[in-house]
């Protein structure tokens, strides 16, 4: 139920707009339309906003953060208390998270044109359907787990967590990582991963679209929950206040969304001068 929340926030966005004239535009099919039309791509262009300026951010970050530690700590460790002449895990370990940071954040993708003409035509269904016939939500059937069952899955959930970062540990070993180095990577794997999902829920949040998930998203879904799990606890118990944050808030964020607006008001420029051609 919670995506058809959409509905409501355009038309709430549309009623706080040209509230003084609501009524009269409701009762248009054809402007109601164009409005809703208008507020979807308002709503898609802020969170493509808000989408872009979070995972530069956190690219930022995690890139300045991984340097300092590879100075602090890694190569301090490798270098004077194991002697470790590996300079590929350093590497690998400063460039390899703000790049999954940087695939995740293309991976995302914002509602697209069919998921507005959902909206506009449930919409309509809100104003203009009649009483009688209802707005029908079919809730998808929920299954009552037994024990049995709730055993079976938690074995087949600790058995994915054991193949999933048994895999990892495996492939930093090859890759001969320390201990050190390696917990460094898994820790920000796992934050990035979980803030990665965040990210995408936050864009799922305007659509509408019943979005089935296939087979292969399901065994994606089954090895990397113990990574999510993992990241999740790491956010929670990580300190959310420290120098990093105040130096991209200050520091970096600050000119950003100094830069984005300027480029937002020269684009609307752009198509003001276009729109004076024709």
């Amino acid at each position: 139920m919670k995506r058809f929340s959409v509905l409501f926030v355009v038309l709430r966005d549309i009623f706080e707009e040209s509230h003084d004239k609501f009524q009269s535009l409701a009762a248009n099919p054809a402007v109601l339309e164009e409005k809703v039309r208008e507020a979807c791509e308002k709503r898609y262009k802020k969170a493509r906003t808000k989408l872009r300026r979070s995972y530069i951010r956190t690219i930022i970050y995690i890139f300045i953060t991984k340097m300092l530690l590879a100075l602090v700590i890694e190569y301090p460790y490798d270098k004077y208390i194991i002697h470790s002449t590996h300079t590929l895990p350093l590497f690998i370990n400063v460039l390899i998270p703000p790049f999954i940071m940087l695939l995740i954040a293309a991976s995302i993708q914002l509602p697209s044109k069919k998921n507005t003409e959902k909206v506009v035509e449930l919409i309509k269904k809100i104003c203009y359907q009649e009483p009688e016939e209802g707005f029908l939500y079919k809730r998808r059937k929920s299954f009552k787990r037994s024990k049995v069952a709730q055993y079976v899955f938690n074995a087949m959930y600790f058995v994915a967590f054991l193949v999933t970062f048994g895999v990892v540990v495996l492939a930093l070993n090859l890759l001969k990582f320390s201990f050190v180095s390696g917990a460094i990577f898994i820790f920000f794997i796992s934050v990035i991963s979980f803030f990665g999902v965040k990210l995408r829920r936050e864009a799922k949040e305007l659509v509408i679209l019943d979005d089935r998930d296939s087979f292969m998203t399901v065994i994606l879904d089954f090895f990397s929950l113990p990574v999510l799990r993992v990241g999740q606890w790491l956010s929670e118990k990580t300190p959310k206040i420290n120098l990093f944050i105040f130096i991209l808030d200050f520091i970096i964020e600050a000119p950003f969304k100094i830069l984005i607006e300027v480029f937002e008001d020269w684009t609307s420029f752009q198509k003001e001068k276009k729109e004076e051609m024709y």
